[in-house]
């Protein structure tokens, strides 16, 4: 969830919202550098208040099985 939050999925509308996604931070294994067409980084949030909205989804809404 970290991963596609962060780094977006390409070609779709689920942007990016990590500061520097493909360009400074690494995303899907691909080289620093290198942003996939289709990609849209919004680039709002650190890597840090990525985790604690993904914490927070995980806890608030997540059942346990």
């Amino acid at each position: 969830m970290t991963e596609v939050i962060g780094c977006g999925i390409s070609g779709t509308r689920m942007n990016a919202w990590l500061k520097g996604a493909f360009t400074e931070e690494a995303c899907w294994d691909a080289p620093i550098g290198t942003l996939p067409a289709g990609t849209v980084v919004i680039g709002l949030f650190d890597r840090k208040e990525i985790t604690t909205l993904v914490d927070f989804i995980q806890s608030e809404f997540v059942q346990p099985q």
